[in-house]
């Protein structure tokens, strides 16, 4: 018999929100009871990575210094933050289909899009992705 997906009748952004918490919060308790184990070496999700340790933060998200691209993308964000506007997105989410697709797939469509919010950084997408993924590999986080 194959395994499908359930069906989701109804669509709940904070439902969503609550079992992705719940998600970190399983995943963090298998880390812990392997590292018990001597499965895998201990590793804690809220430690503070290494990878940009020497990294002076305060330089990062200078929105006042930012190019017009990002200090154009807020405008408009917070032009758009209506009453009206936010009723038609919750709408959208709710009754519009969304594509499936394989993971690389995503991977290769998020590629697509700039992220026209972020002013430290003008890679691609799939660049950063990797990037983001390295140093959670460098700082030895859990496979799980």
């Amino acid at each position: 018999m194959p395994v499908t997906a359930p069906i989701i009748p109804h669509r709940d952004g904070l439902a969503l929100e609550e079992t992705s918490d719940n998600i970190d919060t399983v995943n963090a308790l298998k880390a812990t009871l392997k590292a018990k184990s001597g499965t895998q070496p201990s590793a804690d999700f809220d430690q503070q990575s290494q990878f940009d340790a020497s990294k002076d933060k305060t330089q990062f998200r200078q929105y006042e210094d930012a190019c017009d691209r990002v200090k154009n993308f807020y405008l408009e964000q917070h032009t758009k933050q209506t009453v009206a506007y936010n009723l038609r997105a919750r709408h959208r989410f709710h009754t519009e289909t969304r594509a499936e697709m394989t993971i690389w797939e995503a991977i290769q469509k998020l590629n697509t899009l700039i992220d026209e919010s972020d002013p430290d950084t003008d890679l691609s997408q799939i660049e950063h992705l990797l990037q983001t993924a390295e140093a959670i590999r460098r700082d030895g986080k859990p496979k799980v």
